[in-house]
């Protein structure tokens, strides 16, 4: 029981792995003790049984089924338009005109049915434009498509929370300064494994923290 306790186990999204937990690791290592082992878990997003995996203490995602904990808003979705700032200045002409004009331009997406994530559809509808477009490249995760962004591949959306390492190295930049806001959030629970578990608790609240004082931004 006692080496129980000094272990932390964290399941989610590559997404989430790579561009929350990583970038803010130590930070995460220092609040949950030096005497903790952190295990990451994680797979492609539509794997539900990675967000109930039964060997987990802490599980991150948009949607939860089964037991589990009281659920901990992570982070609101809130999304804009980026692509790297080659393909930004090429497309000057077009990005800086009426959106309908758009339909010249390559979109990044991620498939469709990725269980709460806004696409490009949703962006276009919350200006009360019907598309015409070409179909999107498609990437299974997010990772993947902020990376094709980032080549010059296309224009992606880009959440709020995800995508400040890319904008502060340059990579990317936003296009407009008009967010998108849904519904949707990122959730995070103890499991029935950690919901005893101090380190479970102290990580789910260290996450919260990261992004409380996040402006809601609105379009």
């Amino acid at each position: 029981m006692t080496q129980a306790q000094r272990s932390l186990t964290i399941a989610c999204s590559y997404s989430v792995s790579h561009l929350i937990i990583m970038p803010h690791y130590n930070q995460l290592r220092r609040r949950v003790g030096e005497n903790v082992t952190i295990n990451v878990l994680t797979s492609n997003y539509e794997s539900q049984s990675m967000v109930n995996e039964p060997n987990a203490d802490v599980a991150i995602g948009y949607k939860f089924n089964g037991p589990g904990g009281k659920l901990q808003k992570i982070l609101h979705e809130n999304v804009i338009p980026v692509a790297s700032p080659e393909y930004i200045l090429q497309h000057k002409d077009i990005l800086e005109g009426p959106i309908e004009g758009w339909s010249q331009l390559r979109f990044l997406d991620l498939p469709q049915g990725t269980l709460g994530w806004a696409t490009w559809s949703d962006w276009f509808s919350n200006h009360n434009i019907t598309p015409n477009i070409a179909p999107a490249d498609t990437f299974s995760n997010f990772v993947y498509l902020l990376e094709a962004a980032s080549s010059g591949a296309g224009i992606a959306l880009g959440w709020q929370g995800f995508i400040e390492r890319y904008l502060k190295i340059g990579s990317i930049q936003t296009i407009g300064d008009q967010w998108y806001s849904t519904n949707n959030c990122l959730w995070g629970r103890c499991t029935q494994q950690g919901h005893n578990k101090r380190s479970a608790q102290d990580c789910l609240a260290f996450l919260t923290e990261l992004f409380e004082n996040a402006p809601m931004r609105q379009n």
